[in-house]
This record gives structure tokens, C-alpha cells and sequence, in this order.
């Protein structure tokens, strides 16, 4: 199986790296390996490498950040499903027949889906639609099924094939395809939404 990062990511692209869900620490994502040693997460798009807009007194402007502003590329989107039993996400993952390029499990409760686009979408406003269509969706179908505070693009997911900390189960890769097309994800959307 290809490893997530080889098909969400393009050679010499960068993301966040964090052991913390607060982390904004940014690396080359062909640091995986070093990143594997100690990483719980990793942010879903591609950063910037620079900070676009520091906050805190603290940031610097040279020292990339974990934040939507600083998204270089919108391409990838998280769905969480958390409000049912594990043992049936996946199942309901197939039954949407939602094209989807990767599930993995966390290590906890949940299924994490990443749609991942094969073409990058140049405007933040047109990703944003995208998401809340894709979750508008999948929400008339079976409300309140996944977690709807992941519409974000800085927003992390859980690192592949390395133990999580708080239960001691693997957050393992469970399915790996190519990147979906736009059209496919937005047709979709469409046809099942109406």
C-alpha cells in the first residue's frame, strides 16, 4: 500500500508536524520518517513557507505557522465520523459511494477520510464551498454522523501508523487510493444531496 503522505502530498511540500493538537511547528513532508518518532498529527494541506499573518508576539513572519491563512495549496479535506460505533464507519464510508482517496483509524473512536483533489483549488472561498457541500451531504443522508468542526484547511488529522499516546492503539492506514477529481466529488455531491 502507498503511504498517505506520497499521494495527499507533492515532493518537497511542507505541513505541520505536531505531537500537539495546538502545534504549528512546519516541515518538509519528506521529514516523515524523523516525524514518525514523535508526531500525533499532521495538518491536511500543504503550508506555506513563511507566516502570512503572525498573531502573537511571538510568531515571526521568516518562521512558518500552522494557520488557514498560511494553506498554500487547498486539496485535501477531512471528514471525521465519530458518533458511530467503529466497527460500522467503514461500512457507512462505503455506503455514501462517495469517491475518497484514504481512511485511516485513529486509535480512538473514529475513522478519519481524506478526499484528496487532484486538481488544487486556487480560491480559499471555492474550497470552502466544496467542504460545506461535501458535508451538507453527507448530513442530509444520516445527520450529526460526522464531526462537523473539520471544514477547516489547516486542520490536522491524526499521523499514519504510529501508536497513539492516550489509548496505546496504532492509528493505522486502512485504505489508500489515488486523489479524486473535482468533478467526480462535486457530481457527487449533486446526485446524492438531492
Amino acid at each position: 500500500m502507498k503511504h498517505i503522505f506520497d499521494v495527499i502530498f507533492n515532493s518537497n511540500e511542507m505541513t505541520c508536524f505536531t505531537k500537539s493538537p495546538k502545534g504549528t511547528s512546519v516541515y518538509n513532508v519528506a521529514e516523515r520518517e524523523w516525524a514518525s518518532k514523535f508526531a500525533q498529527y499532521y495538518c491536511i494541506n500543504p503550508l506555506k513557507n513563511v507566516d502570512l499573518a503572525p498573531t502573537e508576539t511571538w510568531h515571526d513572519k521568516d518562521k512558518p505557522r500552522r494557520a488557514d491563512v498560511n494553506v498554500k495549496t487547498h486539496r485535501n479535506i477531512l471528514i471525521e465520523i465519530d458518533t458511530i460505533p467503529v466497527s460500522e464507519q467503514l461500512e457507512f464510508i462505503r455506503s455514501l459511494e462517495m469517491p475518497y482517496t484514504s481512511v485511516m483509524f485513529s486509535g480512538g473512536k473514529s475513522l478519519h477520510v481524506i478526499i484528496s483533489l487532484a486538481e488544487d483549488i486556487a480560491e480559499k472561498e471555492d474550497y470552502k464551498a466544496l467542504v460545506e457541500s461535501i458535508y451538507s451531504t453527507i448530513n442530509k443522508i444520516r445527520p450529526n454522523t460526522i464531526d462537523n468542526s473539520n471544514k477547516n484547511p489547516s486542520r490536522l488529522s491524526r499521523f499514519p501508523d504510529v501508536k497513539r499516546e492516550d489509548t496505546g492503539q496504532m492509528q493505522s492506514t486502512m485504505i489508500v487510493k489515488e486523489r479524486v477529481k473535482a468533478s467526480s466529488i462535486v457530481e457527487w455531491a449533486i446526485v446524492t444531496g438531492k
